[in-house]
């Protein structure tokens, strides 16, 4: 979870993140967060930015759920040359997988994402365009999480679930 949630590594496992910020964010990780993504390389298509209200909740099935969704602030006006996105749910669980002795035996992850990218793209070219980064995220999120065997401050709230 520490790698999830230390912005200083999110442009290393993001697909196309080309900055983030937390506007405001508490010790439970919870707060008003805005996301840059640059589309397409940014040649012919637009950055889309997100301004996004993340909630953060540890449930009973040993589960964390991350939540985003998008909201509006009159005082964050969009990026010059971005157009601003709307995600009405992107949730993000992670399961503490535990085999029957209750050891730790790794975390599996789902994301579900449901967006408008705004703008006058087509169907199919959102389609093409998002079509590999659920996979190239989470499987970049897995990798820098093994390499960073050791747990940061952010993270240990999180340890012993």
């Amino acid at each position: 979870m520490s790698t999830f949630f230390d912005i200083s590594l999110s442009k290393k496992w993001v697909a196309d993140l080309h900055s983030f910020s937390e506007l405001k964010v508490d010790k439970s990780h919870n707060g008003i967060l805005k996301q840059r993504y640059r589309v397409a390389g940014g040649l012919v298509v637009k950055d889309r930015e997100f301004l996004l209200q993340r909630k953060v909740k540890k449930t009973k099935k040993r589960e964390i759920k991350v939540t985003y969704k998008s909201i509006n602030m009159k005082k964050q006006q969009v990026c010059k040359g971005c157009i601003r996105s709307i995600t009405d749910d992107t949730t993000w669980v992670f399961t503490n997988l535990k085999d029957l002795n209750g050891i730790s035996i790794g975390t599996k992850i789902d994301l579900q994402a449901s967006l408008n990218p705004g703008g006058s793209l087509s169907p199919m070219l959102v389609n093409l365009i998002q079509k590999g980064w659920p996979k190239k995220s989470i499987g970049s999120l897995v990798k820098l999480a093994e390499k960073r065997k050791m747990v940061t401050k952010i993270g240990r709230e999180w340890d012993g679930w």
